[in-house]
């Protein structure tokens, strides 16, 4: 004896739901994976700071120097840059800028026989907020766009 089965699948209700979550393709799931993908894989700029001469009370050089004396490697991959283009505005206006977040800074040396230098490298991490910097006394004030 025998069992029989008649039974049908309806996909229908499938793609709507798809659709409905964002989870076709172009979707808004994929264009955020896409973005991301995009974001972590592309070449990220890099500034190169030499020369860069070590002055009293700069706290950068300090740190640094701290991370490479604990040999704390990790660290480095931990800053945030507010990267300010100067030459994009008034004197004593704002200017453009952004905002990087957990960057990568290596120092290329710890010093020189002429004079204290401390050239590093700054890998920008395209994890970034535009917006626009003022400076006053000395002190850069970022505002989002």
């Amino acid at each position: 004896m025998g069992l029989k089965y008649d039974a049908r699948l309806d996909l229908s209700s499938l793609s709507s739901a798809l659709e409905k979550r964002g989870l076709t393709p172009g979707g808004r799931v994929q264009k955020a994976v896409d973005e991301a993908v995009i974001r972590y894989c592309d070449p990220k700029p890099e500034l190169d700071l030499d020369p860069c001469t070590i002055r009293g009370g700069q706290k950068l050089s300090a740190k640094l120097l701290d991370i490479e004396r604990r040999n704390a490697v990790s660290e480095l991959s931990m800053f945030d840059v507010l990267h300010v283009h100067c030459f994009l505005g008034a004197a004593s206006g704002s200017f453009t800028a952004e905002k990087h977040t957990g960057c990568t800074i290596v120092p290329q040396s710890l010093g020189g026989s002429d004079y204290v230098g401390m050239p590093m490298n700054v890998h920008l991490s395209n994890n970034k907020t535009l917006g626009t910097c003022t400076i006053a006394a000395g002190v850069p004030t970022f505002t989002e766009e």
